[in-house]
């Protein structure tokens, strides 16, 4: 009996506790495996992926750039220069002589004698310069002149003591033409048109005379 009990000792020094070492073995798998379910229960997690929609949101900086443009306005100014050529044409007048203008004027006798109507109702165009007509006793007087001195310009004064043949003197207060056909110390010889409505040669007036209702002298000399 005690051999079986030395021998039991001795086998369980030299095993160890086997079975209780398997039992524990048993326990620990069992252990083990309620704990590796555990874990794999726990472990076991539905995982619900939620998938949010990212709105990526690019801010565009937008950079104006605003250009002002001046805009100069050029005005073309046209100038157009007219360049105006005078030529002077020097015409050398024939020198005439007071005998060469009473013979021009005395001419005219012949076609206007005395008593030829001539009143107001008769006009001249004269080339005289000044006066462009002439109507009446300016008429005549403007129609004699031509005769003697053609298109020589005429000059206006009031010097009646230098009154020469051909010049015509504007008498009785502006109110009466005549041209002078000679000139005799004091006295001028005249013709005239519209001294009572009719053509006269002859009529003689002095110095004196002119000189006190005398208005202006048209002269071509």
């Amino acid at each position: 009996m005690k051999r079986k009990i030395i021998l039991f000792f001795i086998c369980l020094l030299l095993f160890g506790c086997g079975p209780k070492k398997d039992l524990n073995k048993n326990i620990n798998l069992e252990k083990t495996t309620n704990t590796k379910e555990e874990v794999n229960t726990s472990s076991t997690t539905t995982t619900t992926t939620t998938t949010t929609p990212t709105t990526t949101t690019k801010k565009t900086t937008t950079k104006t750039t605003t250009t002002t443009t001046k805009t100069t306005t050029t005005k073309k100014i046209e100038t157009t220069t007219t360049t105006t050529t005078t030529t002077t044409t020097t015409t050398t007048q024939k020198a005439l002589t007071e005998n060469e203008v009473y013979n021009a004027m005395i001419a005219l006798k012949d076609k206007y004698p005395n008593g030829t109507p001539w009143n107001n109702d008769n006009s001249y165009s004269w080339k005289g310069g000044i006066y462009s007509k002439g109507y009446g006793c300016a008429g005549f007087a403007f129609m004699v002149s031509d005769a003697a001195f053609g298109s020589r310009k005429a000059k206006k004064h009031t010097n009646f003591d230098n009154i020469k043949v051909g010049d015509i003197l504007r008498i009785y207060n502006d109110t009466h033409s005549v041209i002078v056909l000679s000139i005799s110390g004091d006295t001028y010889t005249i013709a005239e048109g519209n001294l009572n409505d009719s053509v006269y040669w002859g009529r003689k007036l002095t110095l004196s005379d002119i000189k006190k209702t005398g208005s202006y002298i048209l002269t071509r000399w």
